[in-house]
């Protein structure tokens, strides 16, 4: 079964945006986790620094549900 979520890519993610927006409508499998999704979108793990769903921090084995928006950080720097 198929599900759609709406995805944003932050900063540097953004290359790795669909036709080039980065924000996007997905559509996933069920059971599909944030880091299933960052595979998904050929996105290297160690360049996903974050996620929220729904505008919540949460971790990357939570499941999506349809409808879920999912944005992405790339890791945070300071200095």
């Amino acid at each position: 079964m198929s599900l759609g979520v709406q995805v944003k890519l932050n900063a540097l993610l953004r290359k790795y945006a669909l036709e080039g927006k980065a924000e996007f409508p997905l559509q996933i499998t069920e059971g599909c986790t944030i880091e299933d999704l960052i595979a998904q979108l050929g996105i290297p793990p160690s360049q996903v620094g974050f996620a929220t769903v729904n505008l919540k921090y949460t971790p990357r084995s939570r499941t999506l549900e349809k409808g879920d928006q999912v944005i992405l950080f790339p890791p945070l720097t300071g200095g």
